[in-house]
């Protein structure tokens, strides 16, 4: 399957399915959820810039007698692990994540979306193992302190992977339920395959 490019417009058009076969759509549909979850990684990554330009002109603006502000350095970091998890939940949602599909694009409609299934099946299992340790963590890393910021813990840290963990989670359980249409339109003929 490649692009095409048209003449007239000079747009260039999405790859077609060959022999006839509906493509199966990857991208779930927006949500109210969704543009909240990209608003606040927008907010989050606005703070960290902010944090990183107030970090760089108090330390060249105040060299001379010796001001600093250590905290920007470390919550800009902590931050920046949030944007990290949150970010990855929106790429999971647009299915933006590396994949090598060189193969399996080769296979009948039919077989790649059994593949899809298998794929997210494995992926929520690996995201209820990372997120039952996070768990445990979360609770003991509670006392320990971080740093310059005395009322940010540890635990907070691993706090982040769960809640990553479980906005992906979320768009996990969303694919799988637009699989399950897809299989029920694709194998029986049920249902209107939208999503």
């Amino acid at each position: 399957m490649a692009e095409t490019k048209d003449a007239t417009s000079g747009e260039i058009t999405p790859p077609t399915e060959t022999n006839n076969e509906p493509e199966i759509r990857k991208e779930l549909r927006e949500t109210v959820f969704d543009r909240i979850l990209l608003w606040l990684c927008s907010v989050v990554f606005c703070l960290v810039l902010v944090f990183v330009i107030v970090q760089v002109l108090v330390r060249y603006v105040t060299v001379h007698i010796g001001f600093s502000l250590p905290w920007t350095e470390e919550l800009a970091r902590y931050l920046l692990v949030l944007i990290a998890f949150i970010g990855s939940a929106v790429a999971f949602r647009k299915q933006e994540h590396i994949a090598i599909t060189s193969l399996i694009d080769h296979f009948p409609t039919k077989v790649r979306l059994v593949h899809s299934v298998v794929a997210c099946l494995l992926i929520m299992f690996f995201i209820s193992v990372v997120t039952i340790g996070s768990v445990k963590f979360t609770y003991k890393m509670m006392v320990m302190p971080t740093g310059a910021i005395p009322w940010l813990k540890a635990g907070h840290l691993y706090g982040i992977i769960t809640i990553g963990m479980a906005l992906i989670a979320v768009y996990q359980v969303r694919l799988l339920i637009k699989y399950a249409t897809e299989i029920k339109r694709l194998f029986w003929g049920k249902g209107s395959g939208r999503s």
